[in-house]
């Protein structure tokens, strides 16, 4: 926005002066943006009732997320209960120990957690008061 103006102080008067100038005009369009009203306080982020219970939900559903993507990294969908805890402890005890095999763990973790996100973020925009 204002390059070409620091460009030419930089050329005529040099680097501690457009520093300077650089310094001014941060705080000027700083002072800009709160005398305007940019703010982010907890008053922008209130939600209304019935989507911070929607909000709620999806968090409470997404404390699976982590079980499930261990699910899908040890591959043990079709096993019972017991037979899955115990084969993800064994997966999970060779995949610590291996920094590749950590990393596709990881990813299994990021995919199932960013659908979780996105559910949650996607409750703020209509439901803010």
């Amino acid at each position: 926005m204002y390059l070409p103006l620091h460009q030419a102080c930089y050329e005529v008067w040099g680097a501690e002066s457009a520093g300077i100038l650089l310094g001014a005009l941060g705080r000027l369009f700083t002072r800009y943006t709160q005398l305007m009203g940019f703010t982010c306080r907890m008053d922008d982020l209130l939600m209304t009732g019935p989507s911070d219970a929607v909000r709620k939900r999806l968090i409470e559903e997404s404390l699976a997320a982590g079980r499930l993507a261990a699910i899908d990294y040890a591959d043990v969908a079709n096993y019972s209960h017991d037979d899955q805890t115990r084969i993800i402890r064994q997966t999970l005890e060779t995949t610590l120990r291996d920094d590749n095999m950590m990393k596709r763990l990881d990813a299994a973790y990021k995919k199932r957690a960013a659908a979780s996100q996105k559910a949650i973020i996607g409750t703020l925009p209509g439901g803010l008061v």
